[in-house]
């Protein structure tokens, strides 16, 4: 599992207690990279994190996976205040079967969603504030 803007690293945390053998966040606050960090070890799982201090947006696939792809992306971007990012480009980095949830903002959804929803490529599930991006590769 591919872990963008990871923050307290909970979705992670999540995906391996519910199978995923292991987690790649991307947190490039320092802070919140640290408490991610301390809190995969309070649960025994550190072994199981691979963890990047660095921009999301400024990645290359190749730094974080030097075999395939990932089976599970998931990015919750800061987007108050924030023009909304686009995370298009992640979906490259899908194994094939993978899935791509990205959190975005229901009242201002990027065009880009927009326009991969009118053609069929991803589904948009509101709830409230909030909406998920569901690509499926």
């Amino acid at each position: 599992m591919l872990d963008l803007f990871a923050g307290s690293g909970i979705m992670g945390i999540e995906a391996l207690s519910r199978g995923a053998a292991h987690v790649v966040a991307v947190e490039m606050v320092h802070s919140q990279a640290h408490l991610l960090l301390q809190g995969y070890k309070a649960l025994s799982l550190e072994k199981k994190l691979t963890l990047y201090e660095k921009n999301a947006l400024t990645l290359e696939k190749e730094e974080l996976c030097a075999e395939g792809g990932f089976d599970l992306i998931y990015a919750d971007p800061p987007f108050k205040d924030v023009e909304y990012p686009d995370l298009r480009s992640f979906w490259q980095w899908l194994n094939p079967n993978g899935v791509a949830v990205f959190e975005a903002p229901s009242r201002n959804l990027p065009a880009w969603v927009k326009e991969a929803s009118d053609a069929g490529l991803v589904q948009v599930r509101r709830y409230g504030e909030s909406s998920l991006v569901i690509y499926r590769s």
